[in-house]
């Protein structure tokens, strides 16, 4: 029940943002959430729902939650999805160790 409910919140505030030329992409700051929101489906549901209204989707995110975060974005590969404040120290460490295989598996 709760989770019908959402979903249809999500869609009405969806419809509306789609109704505001100006309002290009959604943001979803998930670094102070509980590890593995970004791969429950709810949320990846609610993040095609978004790409279906022709939204981008912006992550906000921890470097310990990168790993996960490679999970989303292969569920995720029809949405164009962007990775905010990637300049953080131990995101560029993180990238620079796992670059090599993040390309290999993709």
């Amino acid at each position: 029940m709760l989770a019908s409910r959402t979903q249809k919140k999500l869609d009405a505030v969806l419809d509306e943002y789609a109704a505001d030329p100006f309002i290009r992409g959604i943001r979803h700051n998930i670094q102070w959430n509980r590890r593995a929101l970004p791969c429950r489906p709810a949320f990846i549901e609610g993040i095609h729902k978004a790409g279906r209204k022709g939204f981008h989707f912006e992550l906000c995110i921890t470097c310990n939650q990168l790993e996960e975060v490679l999970e989303l974005v292969r569920q995720c590969d029809d949405v164009s999805l962007m990775l905010d404040h990637l300049r953080k120290a131990r995101h560029q460490e993180w990238l620079r160790s796992s670059r090599g295989k993040a390309k290999s598996s993709d």
